[in-house]
């Protein structure tokens, strides 16, 4: 294990729904296997409780998770168990306060355009989805502008910076000393499921470059007003604000960032949505061929949420 003094310090932000929160996943595979040589603040910026959504197959039932019921102590205490094994230095936790989501109105407001202009920068998700994304954009300017506070208390600047959602799913420990010993991506993530751009379910960004790109997603945004440009997808859009930012981009493959999102069922079960490991045409895939018989057998679908359903509805 490294000393204290020589250990690399990452500041991990996990932004999302409580209805979606899945800990367990990162803290297994993430934290844990890379815990004595670096050291860790996890930062939980996540919005109050609210009804379960997704945005790519809401027309799929799934099961919030438990964390959705619990008060702000009682989230803090159960994550705190989740990380309780590793000494405190090593590994704090920061759970904030729920991050009330900017009703349209006053998103236009933050990004300075007028009230009637329409929230339509992202093609993919134009309409009420699109206030969900500047949201979760929100959260995570609020996630950097605590990383600042950390620093400040400390007197010491991270080294990394990690951008993730509630819902990540590692396949197997992650190896962050192999993707951080060269120092020369701003940007490193997996190389497939990006949509044209940035993959957006785990980022790990060198610290100065990875603030600025987590602060400055709304300024970004707005300044597309003034262009007159518009992206396909977020991951896009996320692409062309490295590129302004002068970011370099590094992608790594899956066996290297051997991370997606799963889908919460019951019980702290999850499932795995197909479009997440396959191509639409169901060609190639995005997961670790040593993991591909396990995938498949924990694919999402209609039947299985069907007979969620039903086991409820007879509970």
């Amino acid at each position: 294990a490294a000393l204290d003094w020589m250990r690399m310090s990452v500041a991990v932000c996990v932004t999302g729904m409580p209805e979606r929160l899945q800990p367990e996943h990162l803290i297994k595979r993430f934290v844990a296997p890379n815990a004595a040589r670096f050291a860790f603040d996890i930062i939980y910026a996540l919005a109050p409780p609210t009804s379960l959504f997704y945005s790519t197959d809401g027309h799929v039932k799934y099961d919030p998770s438990s964390f959705a019921q619990q008060t702000h102590a009682q989230l803090t205490q159960s994550l705190a168990k989740l990380v309780s094994g590793f000494p405190e230095r090593h590994v704090r936790l920061h759970v904030l306060r729920a991050i009330n989501d900017l009703d349209a109105a006053a998103l236009r407001k933050k990004l300075s355009i007028s009230p009637v202009q329409a929230l339509d920068r992202i093609s993919q998700f134009i309409g009420n989805i699109q206030p969900r994304i500047l949201n979760m954009y929100h959260h995570q300017e609020i996630c950097a502008q605590q990383i600042g506070e950390i620093e400040r208390g400390r007197g010491r600047v991270f080294d990394f910076v990690v951008s993730t959602r509630e819902d990540v799913y590692l396949w197997k420990d992650m190896n962050l000393e192999e993707l951080t010993s060269r120092h020369t991506c701003d940007i490193v993530t997996k190389d497939c499921k990006n949509w044209g751009g940035i993959n957006m379910r785990l980022q790990l960004l060198r610290r100065d470059s990875g603030l600025r790109f987590l602060r400055d997603r709304l300024p970004f945004y707005a300044a597309m007003y003034r262009e007159n440009r518009t992206f396909a997808n977020p991951e896009v859009f996320e692409l062309a604000q490295a590129e302004a930012l002068k970011l370099s981009v590094c992608y790594r493959s899956i066996d290297n960032v051997p991370v997606t999102a799963v889908r919460h069922t019951q019980h702290g079960e999850f499932c795995f949505p197909k479009f997440e490991v396959f191509n639409i045409a169901g060609e190639g895939s995005c997961m670790p061929k040593d993991h591909a018989q396990f995938t498949m057998r924990s694919f999402c679908n209609e039947v299985q949420a069907a007979m969620l359903a039903l086991q409820r509805g007879s509970s």
